[in-house]
């Protein structure tokens, strides 16, 4: 299933289906432990160079965005990015539109 984005007036939300991978906390999560969900293709990836490292994803996200943006249940992780100005929901737009293009097959 790929992933939602819901853009409102205050705020874009981004949820991805699925719950962490088996046997990783959420504290382990905010500590930047990373644990592929799929790892023949996470091997794939790497193969192809896809990947520049292993587990380098989930620092990154953690840098760009602080544990109370993040709402885990059993099904989903959710990313809530608040937005104050028309120039930040046109940013989300684009990049919705952005990922939407690149999930299609």
């Amino acid at each position: 299933m790929f992933p939602k984005f819901e853009i409102f007036d205050d705020r874009l939300e981004i949820t991805s289906y699925g719950s962490l991978s088996k046997g990783l906390s959420q504290n382990e999560f905010f500590e930047g432990f990373s644990v592929p969900r799929n790892k023949e293709l996470m091997r794939f990836f790497k193969d192809l160079d896809l990947v520049e490292q292993m587990g380098s994803g989930v620092p990154r996200i953690l840098q760009a965005y602080k544990a109370d943006c993040f709402q885990f249940s059993e099904n989903s992780i959710t990313i809530t990015r608040l937005c104050y100005s028309n120039h930040a929901r046109y940013h989300a737009r684009c990049h919705a539109s952005y990922y939407a293009d690149k999930t299609a097959f």
